[in-house]
């Protein structure tokens, strides 16, 4: 016990240190960048902490019998359910994509330095806190406990509850992020598939054996939801009961995790299978859909572009809207969250560093005169088609699964229109006047480093996403604003590809962009 208390010190301090020496390797502007991030996390997390009180002055200041104010502050809890199922969602999904056992510096930059073993079990934590993974189930943890507590005075507890949820969390992410890399260490392919679908099965039973089918989280959100209310009547053996037993379980799987790392650092990295479908291409003539052909074909292959978005679209989605079928929820959500998710998966998946994984094929292309002003326009049309076409096949899906009639779907078509131009002009435009280098494995690891990864999904989704979900309730409501969205996404559309197109036409740019994603 004392060796490893020792070498889980070593690891913290040696990822300490990393985590310095990479803030000393950034520019002035990136480090800027940072500093207003983290402004910007704080201040979002202040307005989920007081979400609750905001929404009780406008109810006794409006029409407190609104739909809205009963969904968020009723009683049944629907606002802390929808938090706890999205982190569990995000506690299951975030090791399958690789991200939450990610390192802060390759392997390779590290030769020399050889920190601890069980520094990259704190990378990974540390590299969940500052992506998306990891700040997104805190800002929905703490606004629903705010909106939990609306009522008490004392708030302060349920928040703190939030943030042990949250924190847990987290070494319940590290903990499966490094059971996934032990097995793909241990066994085969063909045996991680059949424990993959035993998993998948008795995950099902669960569900179908729970009495409330895991409409409240199996039973947690009574649970969480009493305790908060407790602490903010001034009840607090509750909730000192209820840190006792955050603190106990966090220990534990926090050792777990910490053992299983270390097990897993002493067998042998395994082969990565990058098993790349190198069959026969048939290639047009035709200048133009050659490189078409190539684009498709190479992203399509691409594990690190095909992974993230199959799990968002093929395997999150219809989850959700199983979720939302069963609890009862407004069916029409199923049309907003896919209005939302589809063009940010597509970002994330295929725009933001699309020259990236091209890589050495980009110096080749940008030296042909009359390839390189394909490739943009390629790029840019398949991104867009994509986005439109998957997100118009899974709103019929929606409809066809639910009580919603056709009527209803015209409207958040137009919304996805609107957010899949914003999203793909935006991703694009990342793409191209911020490529990174990126390192293929095969894993489906993400495209770009955790802290650029939620610059780009705050952003993405700022801009495109809720502007999508707004003009598809907008023009449900009244028809001519269409007209309006439309004339406004056109110019702001416009606008982003004028700027885009202009920085590509440079020849110097060109130069950059290939010196860094041609890199070998």
């Amino acid at each position: 016990m004392t060796a490893l208390t020792a070498e889980v010190r070593a690891g913290l301090a040696a990822t300490i240190q990393l985590a310095r020496i990479k803030g000393r390797t950034r520019s002035a502007q990136s480090r800027l960048r940072v500093r207003i991030a983290f402004i910007l996390a704080c201040c979002l997390l202040l307005g989920a902490g007081g979400l609750g009180t905001f929404l009780t002055w406008a109810a006794a200041h409006s029409d407190a019998s609104s739909p809205l104010y009963k969904v968020l502050l009723g009683e049944d809890g629907l606002s802390l359910t929808g938090a706890l199922a999205s982190v569990l969602a995000g506690v299951v999904f975030a090791p399958i994509t690789g991200a939450a056992a990610q390192a802060q510096f390759a392997d390779f930059d590290l030769a020399g330095v050889r920190p601890s073993r069980l520094y990259r079990y704190f990378d990974g934590v540390w590299n969940s806190v500052l992506s998306p993974v990891g700040m997104s189930p805190l800002l929905m943890l703490v606004a629903a406990a705010s909106l939990s507590t609306a009522k008490g005075p004392g708030r302060i507890s349920a928040l703190l509850l939030a943030v042990g949820l949250w924190v847990g969390a987290l070494l319940v992410t590290a903990l499966l992020a490094w059971v996934f890399e032990y097995t793909r260490r241990r066994w085969s392919a063909a045996i991680r598939w059949y424990i993959a679908g035993a998993a998948s099965i008795a995950a099902a039973l669960v569900v179908v054996l729970d009495p409330s089918h895991a409409r409240t989280v199996f039973g947690l959100t009574p649970w969480v939801q009493g305790v908060m209310r407790a602490g903010a009547a001034g009840d607090l053996l509750p909730l000192l009961g209820a840190f006792v037993l955050l603190v106990v379980l966090s220990a534990m799987v926090f050792v777990a995790g910490v053992l299983l790392c270390r097990l897993t650092l002493v067998l042998p990295t395994a082969t990565e299978r990058v098993k790349q479908r190198t069959g026969s291409v048939r290639v047009p003539i035709h200048p133009s859909w050659a490189l078409f052909t190539m684009l498709v074909t190479t992203l399509a292959r691409t594990r690190e572009v095909r992974r993230p978005i199959i799990m968002m679209i093929v395997v999150a989605m219809p989850l959700l809207f199983a979720w939302i079928r069963y609890s009862g929820s407004n069916p029409e959500s199923m049309l907003g969250s896919v209005t939302m998710v589809v063009p940010l998966a597509m970002s994330l998946g295929w725009g933001v560093n699309v020259f990236g994984v091209l890589g050495g094929a980009v110096t080749l292309l940008l030296a042909q005169p009359r390839a390189w002003k394909l490739l943009l326009r390629h790029v840019v049309g398949i991104q867009l088609a994509a986005s439109i076409l998957l997100g118009l096949a899974l709103m019929v899906v929606a409809v066809l699964t639910s009580s919603m009639p056709w009527s209803a779907l015209p409207p958040y078509a137009a919304g996805l229109v609107a957010a899949s131009v914003i999203a793909t002009s935006n991703s694009v435009r990342f793409s191209v006047e911020k490529p990174h280098r990126t390192r293929l494995t095969g894993r489906g690891d993400p495209l770009v480093p955790p802290i650029v990864g939620m610059g780009y999904v705050l952003r993405i989704m700022a801009t495109g996403a809720t502007t999508g979900l707004f003009v598809g309730i907008a023009v449900g409501l009244a028809p001519w604003i269409g007209l309006v969205a439309a004339v406004l996404v056109g110019l702001a559309a416009w606008r982003g590809w004028h700027r885009v197109s202009k920085r590509w036409s440079d020849p110097s740019h060109r130069a950059r962009l290939a010196a860094v994603v041609g890199a070998v």
